[in-house]
């Protein structure tokens, strides 16, 4: 068990020539193991501890991204304790839940245009958050779909498709808010 104050992520992408750019951290909240909700930027709706290194955590992310040769995205899951360690959790090599937020106006470039940027050769777009950043909320299987957070101004809905299996911890798609 690991004691920490708040888990986050860093979505990196990389490209052939092994250039590289951060989005800044997103903070995630998670409820019985499953991602609940997002925060992007990480500080959005909650004071973050001053020992909080956004640059130690971009440096280890790189290291990563290089080890691995990663060329695309790569996001990696962190956790900060309380004794002001960051240390890693998860690692996915590709688009990731976390980084939903980034869609729906959130950011300037959402992950899944870098993503294609970075594999093509062609310039990375921006990383930084628009209009504050944004809040995602997944959208889970056990009949919370969130009618309320639908209605909210500048929200937008992603549905995945998929097709209830009654089944509380699938994710059957997601809500980003902006402007909140």
């Amino acid at each position: 068990m690991v004691d920490y104050d708040f888990e986050f992520s860093v979505i990196l992408a990389r490209n052939e020539l092994g250039e590289m750019v951060c989005y800044p951290p997103c903070r995630n909240v998670h409820k019985g193991g499953i991602l609940r909700e997002t925060f992007w930027p990480l500080s959005n709706g909650k004071d973050i501890d001053r020992r909080f290194s956004e640059e130690e955590a971009f440096k280890c992310t790189k290291k990563i991204a290089e080890h691995l040769n990663v060329v695309g995205l790569l996001t990696v899951e962190f956790f900060f304790t309380k004794d002001g360690r960051i240390l890693f959790n998860e690692i996915a090599p590709r688009a990731h839940n976390s980084g939903h937020v980034t869609m729906g106006g959130a950011a300037y470039t959402s992950q899944f245009e870098q993503h294609i940027r970075s594999i093509c050769g062609m310039p990375f777009g921006s990383t930084e958050p628009r209009n504050g950043g944004g809040h995602m909320i997944n959208i889970l299987g056990n009949g919370d779909l969130y009618d309320a957070e639908i209605q909210v101004p500048h929200s937008k809905v992603h549905w995945y498709g998929k097709v209830p299996r009654g089944d509380e911890h699938q994710k059957l798609g997601h809500i980003v808010r902006t402007n909140w």
